[in-house]
């Protein structure tokens, strides 16, 4: 019985990840649904373009998908390679799959090597697995060697908004196969890290670390090749190299060894030679372990209660381990720092400014779906974006609600994703708000309190918070991310949040004494040139929980931040730089 709820769930999630991809088609592009369980379902004899009729049928067809246990992989494969080459389109592949070939050809590697034998090479293969069951690792080199992608969508995290983020990472790429080559008199081939790509997505970045030679000449030259909708392209750039600096170094040693493990244990998952895997396995490890990196499934981390009585984290395949003392009054003495910068709820930002004496706040009025960069400092390597979720209207309401549904957080290489469903990294660990735990990686530091929060240290001057809140009136699930200590961001940070953190204000009004400023008074603040109207008001710090005074900014903080709000959305939620 129990086992028929999973399926029945399982089904639910990948209708809606169905319906969320039709809704992403854009008229002009081509497509067709193929369903297949003990036999292979068309939507259409041959794929189709896109127009709203079209589209409204398609949605249907996914509706009335049934589960009846056979799973025939291969011919679903054979047969939307078949279909491929119609249109104009990129060509790619979404195959979704909830568990392992057990009709037709069941042999995983003979799928892989009959779908490599009949797939031209300009299209890719995206590979989703649905639920515990999905064979990911067969999905993973599926989709390594076909250009693509591969995900695990997770039962117990909404399936729609984890199919936007990964269809928005990869849709409409500006280049396919893309290379990067350096010259080999400057850079040391061999300590390259990947250098090949399928895509190159808008608003994304190609990260490639190596070494320089000792004959480097100070100008570094890479020749950038890959194929747009024009066709074939090529770049020459020419940039300097700086001077040896030694902080700057190790951070990129340490930005290089990551990559470098990273491209190890891919070329790891889709070996088929034992003695070749064990090798790699041996060599990811050893680097781990020189580096203090925290791998999943290679080293591990002991993650201690704040009694120091039980253990929540232990990789039985780890040779060695980091143990890390859970800060459990982290958040509580975060409130006696006194300039804090927040975003929360509706989404409000309440920021603690230089040169006033109560905060600025204004709020953005964004839609579902928009990502935003609250912080980002290239010098550091650090980013915060905001994935924007709506609520649906109530009665009194003049229009939905909004707030940050997700927080994605990037430091170097590393990345973290905030739901409220869960934490997860992009090396693969998973952690929950209902433990008290945390994780500890070289000056990346963080700890989830048993109150729903993320506190996350970056080095001596870097505190940020992530909240995670449940209004049971509004029925929203929503994150909120606060800036405890910014002293350590560099002053080109920028972002909403980031660009506030250093920057002075001041707040002009008739009395002298604004400290028992009545409710709705004007003023005229000044900052960075421009002054701005705001006026006295007072707001909620869910932090804090309890209402603070300060000076409002209207129309989404006009004035007071650089440019216009479109300059703050970012295409993806994992979108950096």
């Amino acid at each position: 019985m129990a086992e028929h709820r999973q399926n029945i769930a399982k089904l639910q999630q990948l209708k809606e990840a169905m319906l969320t991809m039709l809704d992403g088609l854009r008229e002009g592009d081509w497509f067709n649904i193929l369903r297949f369980s003990h036999a292979v379902l068309r939507f259409r004899r041959a794929p189709v373009r896109v127009n709203p009729e079209v589209i409204q049928k398609a949605k249907q067809f996914v509706t009335e998908m049934e589960a009846d246990g056979s799973t025939d992989i291969h011919s679903a494969l054979m047969e939307g390679i078949d279909q491929l080459g119609v249109g104009e389109a990129l060509n790619i592949i979404f195959f979704l799959s909830d568990g392992i070939p057990n009709v037709g050809v069941t042999d995983s590697k003979q799928i892989r090597d009959n779908v490599l034998a009949a797939q031209p090479r300009n299209f890719s293969i995206h590979a989703l697995g649905f639920g515990d069951n999905a064979d990911m690792l067969f999905l993973k080199k599926l989709a390594s060697e076909n250009r693509g992608v591969a995900t695990k969508i997770y039962t117990d995290i909404d399936a729609a908004l984890q199919m936007k983020q990964f269809y928005d990472s990869i849709d409409a790429p500006l280049l396919t196969d893309v290379s990067v080559k350096y010259p080999e008199t400057e850079v040391l081939s061999a300590s390259l890290t990947r250098s090949r790509f399928p895509t190159y997505q808008n608003g994304s970045e190609l990260m490639i670390a190596g070494k320089l030679s000792q004959s480097a000449s100070g100008k570094l030259e890479a020749v950038v090749a890959g194929t747009s909708a024009d066709g074939p392209v090529s770049f020459h750039l020419v940039g300097e190299t700086e001077d040896n600096n030694t902080v700057k170094a190790h951070y990129i040693e340490r930005i290089w060894a990551y990559q470098s493990v990273q491209d190890t244990l891919k070329k790891k998952d889709v070996t088929e030679d034992k003695e070749e895997w064990n090798q790699l396995q041996q060599l990811a490890l050893n680097m781990s372990i020189k580096y203090n990196f925290v791998i999943p499934g290679l080293t591990a981390m002991v993650v201690v209660e704040a009694d120091n009585k039980e253990e929540l984290i232990n990789d039985s395949n780890s040779l060695q381990d980091r143990s890390y003392q859970a800060d459990a009054s982290a958040s509580k003495n975060s409130k006696l720092h006194g300039r804090r910068h927040s975003v929360d709820s509706d989404p409000h930002f309440i920021v603690k400014m230089m040169g006033a004496e109560k905060a600025i706040c204004f709020t953005i009025d964004g839609s579902a779906g928009d990502v935003m960069q609250l912080v980002s400092d290239k010098q550091n390597g650090i980013y915060v974006n905001g994935y924007i979720i709506s609520v649906p209207q109530q009665k009194h309401q003049k229009k939905a609600r909004t707030y940050f549904g997700s927080i994605a957080i990037a430091v170097g290489g590393y990345q973290m994703q905030f739901t409220p469903h869960g934490i997860k990294t992009n090396s693969g660990m998973q952690l929950r708000w209902k433990k008290h735990s945390g994780l500890s990686l070289s000056n990346l530091h963080m700890t989830i309190g048993y109150n729903r929060n993320a506190t996350i240290s970056i080095g001596d001057g870097v505190r940020f918070l992530v909240l995670k809140h449940r209004r049971v009136k509004h029925q929203a699930s929503y994150m909120g991310f606060y800036i405890l200590q910014g002293q350590g961001l560099s002053n080109t940070t920028h972002g909403v949040l980031g660009q506030l953190y250093h920057r002075t204000v001041n707040v002009n009004i008739r009395s002298k004494k604004n400290v028992n400023v009545q409710l709705g008074t004007k003023a005229l603040m000044t900052t960075s040139g421009r002054k701005v109207k705001v006026k006295a008001r007072i707001r909620r710090d869910d932090h804090l929980k309890k209402k603070v005074p300060c000076w409002e900014v209207r129309n989404d903080g006009k004035g007071l931040l650089d440019g216009v709000l479109q300059d703050y959305k970012r295409p993806c939620l994992l979108c950096f730089g």
